[in-house]
């Protein structure tokens, strides 16, 4: 299998554990919790499946399926943020009564996207924050060293994307005061606010905003810490998976200007 870079701790605890049959892998896009997920099912000795849709008849089959199973097998349901309320009270089901060789596991980015009863019956793990000597494992590239936090983050982003964004993340700095409102909106225009891959990757784009206003800021001191701190409130308010994509975005950008 693949190698995973870091995660010593979290490699030592599934190594000297009893597996448990119901796991939850918590940690931002592009942590390696899918691969994690791969590391436990080869500690079982077990063949891993990751179903491509998560919904109702998807966990039903499941179900189905586990009642004929006869040696380990792992479920690895990736994204479980997407699943709706209906496909969680039915994956309940089975984490409530698991058969003795299916073991589950369910990776998040927020755990607060699933049910209480669902938490109350997993044994629950987050992915261990990466160091800079880590991340350089994946790049040498400073500026994206700079920027992403995963290994993920930084194989996906190619090295010409990161520098067109970084430019495009200075501009709105250099000129958000006296940009108008109408042109302030067509910011997002250039941006995947709905992720449908249209445009910049907001996350990428938002921690770009911060190294640009830390490396060089066209404001105050003042004036630059609280666009971070904007910055910073509107990337935790961009998990929420309920909210409104774009009138986020307009918010976001609004505030930026009126700060």
């Amino acid at each position: 299998m693949r190698k995973i870079v870091g995660q010593s701790s979290l490699k030592g605890l599934f190594n000297q554990m009893n597996i448990p049959q119901f796991i939850i892998l918590e940690g931002a896009k592009g942590s390696g919790r899918r691969l994690m997920g791969e590391y436990i099912g080869n500690i079982l000795g077990a063949n891993v499946f990751s179903p491509p849709v998560l919904n109702i008849a998807c966990i039903r089959e499941i179900i189905e399926e586990s009642r004929n199973i006869s040696k380990n097998r792992v479920y690895l349901l990736a994204d479980g943020d997407a699943m709706t309320r209906q496909a969680q009270n039915a994956l309940l089901k089975l984490a409530e009564e698991p058969p003795l060789y299916d073991y589950i596991i369910l990776t998040v980015e927020d755990r607060n996207t699933l049910l209480p009863t669902i938490i109350s019956r997993a044994s629950l793990h987050r992915m261990e924050s990466y160091t800079y000597i880590q991340l350089q494992e994946f790049t040498d590239n400073e500026l994206k060293l700079a920027v992403c936090t995963t290994p993920g983050q930084i194989l996906e982003l190619p090295d010409e994307t990161a520098d067109e964004i970084c430019k495009f993340a200075k501009k709105v700095i250099d000129n958000i005061d006296a940009i108008s409102t109408v042109n302030l909106f067509n910011i997002s225009k250039y941006l995947d606010v709905t992720g449908k891959g249209d445009g910049y990757n907001v996350n990428v784009f938002l921690d770009m905003l911060v190294y640009v206003l830390c490396q060089s800021p066209a404001c105050s001191i003042v004036a630059a810490t609280k666009r971070m701190q904007t910055v910073l409130k509107y990337s935790r308010l961009h998990t929420n998976k309920s909210i409104n994509k774009q009138m986020w975005m307009d918010s976001f950008l609004l505030e930026l200007k009126g700060v």
